[in-house]
């Protein structure tokens, strides 16, 4: 992801809350969950950070704002809404490595910080949902981490491959594995050997998804 310079403080302007918290979402997608102090938000807003603090108290506020801001565009599953839940814990998933893949740090935020908090918080949500038919709350804990760090992994190899436009991520990787020596990749190029069309239905985020679901949470409709 391309770093944007941070504009150099000067001459104090007027600052709106709506664009403290902006700058706030770009301190942390460029340089990380652990990186939004005063300073650095003052320097991405182009102020001194003393000038900040007519309009910041705590800089954990302006943190909590932003990752409510980040977080709002990840549908939260619940057992009251009339949508399968399968279908709902879906287009969470799909979200969720979304949110990642605009902010790599999200998902695997430090223990304790405040994205952590907001981790757990969401979590609580889905295992609530997850659990209301009576489904073991260990069993439901332990898939659900599994598929989230699935759509992270996911996240974070698209990241790592630029890719031409509309380029779909799988077909690098399948032409990628098929020009592997054939004994360096035996049985990993097997099941892309079959048509195109295939395989591109076998790698879909939709289709893993519901195979993890059959196989980690069973009986969910």
């Amino acid at each position: 992801m391309p770093t944007i310079d941070p504009k150099k403080p000067g001459r104090p302007r007027k600052l709106t809350r709506d664009r403290i918290v902006r700058a706030a979402i770009e301190v942390l997608e460029f340089e990380g969950f652990g990186a939004l102090t005063m300073r650095a938000l003052a320097q991405r807003l182009g102020v001194n950070h003393a000038t900040l603090y007519n309009y910041v108290g705590h800089i954990e506020d302006i943190e909590n704002e932003a990752l409510q801001t980040l977080t709002a565009r990840v549908p939260i599953p619940s057992a009251d809404r009339p949508e399968p839940l399968r279908q709902q814990l879906i287009e969470h998933l799909l979200a969720v490595r979304e949110l990642q893949l605009q902010h790599p740090h999200m998902v695997h935020a430090p223990v304790g910080s405040p994205a952590w908090r907001t981790n757990m918080k969401i979590t609580d949500q889905v295992l609530r949902a997850l659990t209301a038919d009576g489904r073991n709350l260990v069993e439901a804990a332990i898939a659900y981490n599994v598929l989230v760090s699935f759509m992270a992994t996911s996240a974070e190899r698209a990241r790592s491959t630029p890719l031409p436009k509309d380029t779909p991520y799988f077909e690098v990787e399948r032409q990628a594995i098929l020009a592997l020596p054939k004994r360096d990749s035996a049985l990993i190029r097997k099941p892309l050997e079959q048509p195109v069309t295939a395989v591109a239905q076998l790698a879909s985020h939709t289709a893993v998804l519901n195979l993890l679901f059959d196989r980690l949470l069973p009986g969910l409709k």
